[in-house]
């Protein structure tokens, strides 16, 4: 899937003005690939890798531009490498499972990398990006080799909540929060402690009630967060995308009228064991 934040249009020009990229009249797309609904927009795609173009002064303005809708599949990057500046990764699927890293993963950066090619990871982990920059080595990647560094949804959702709701002068706000469950230190999915991200957040705290809540908090699905390790198992929505354990919470945050920020927008994915994970964009 592909998940273009337009905030970040100038982190993609500025390491190669031959490649550029005008996001600013798209949102956060995520469409899957394979279905070619992103039409004439010159890109190539590989298992939710997005290549940039290398032709020098190619632009385009919307995911939406045309109906007729090309796409290609190759066999290897060796016939793609000579024809783009830089590549944009995602991580889960791609090159990683959460666990391990993908056959072949590895030594295919490696070689964008020796060949000179501008590498960013671009995620929708609901991690910050230093974080998610920082556990690549247990995969085996080298950090360096990303020069353009992470932009994940984890990083930009602390972001929005620090400007709108982490920045008042005298007092702070407060987030019921739905995240992954610390309390198994092998959680694949547990990138971040969820104190941790509250502090990249500003003046936030946690809420253990709707009634002093600000806005809900979707950073994982797991568990509801109180506090102090304190959590409420949201168990089955995640292995079974059941909503019995969610809908009282959401239904009473819909009474108060509380707005919702999405750290992680992804709706199923796949498990590093081959079943099916439901995923805090799909509550």
């Amino acid at each position: 899937s592909v998940h273009i934040l337009h905030s970040k249009q100038s982190l993609i020009s500025k390491h190669n003005q031959s490649s550029v990229l005008d996001v600013t009249k798209m949102t956060a797309c995520n469409h899957s690939l394979r279905r070619g609904v992103l039409g004439q927009i010159q890109i190539a795609a590989l298992y939710g890798l997005i290549l940039l173009s290398g032709r020098r002064g190619m632009r385009f303005t919307s995911a939406f531009a045309s109906k007729t809708a090309t796409f290609t599949t190759h066999k290897s990057f060796a016939e793609l490498i000579d024809r783009y500046d830089a590549f944009i990764l995602d991580q889960f699927g791609v090159i990683h499972n959460g666990v391990n890293a993908l056959d072949g993963a590895v030594n295919c950066v490696e070689q964008l990398c020796k060949a000179g090619k501008s590498l960013i990871i671009l995620s929708n982990t609901s991690a910050p990006a230093k974080t998610a920059l920082a556990k690549l080595p247990k995969y085996g990647f080298d950090v360096k080799m990303f020069v353009g560094g992470a932009v994940t949804s984890g990083e930009e959702a602390s972001h929005y909540i620090r400007k709108t709701y982490g920045s008042k002068a005298h007092s702070s706000s407060k987030a019921i929060m739905f995240t992954w469950d610390q309390r198994d230190d092998k959680n694949p999915r547990l990138t971040v402690l969820p104190e941790e991200f509250i502090a990249q957040c500003g003046k936030v705290e946690i809420a253990r009630t709707v009634k002093e809540a600000d806005f809900l908090l979707f950073h994982g699905c797991e568990v509801w967060y109180q506090g102090d390790g304190q959590v409420v198992s949201l168990n089955p929505y995640i292995e079974e995308g059941s909503f019995e354990s969610v809908d009282p919470l959401l239904e009473e945050c819909l009474s108060a009228n509380l707005p919702a920020v999405c750290a992680n927008p992804d709706n199923i994915v796949r498990s590093p064991t081959g079943g099916i994970a439901h995923m805090p964009g799909k509550v």
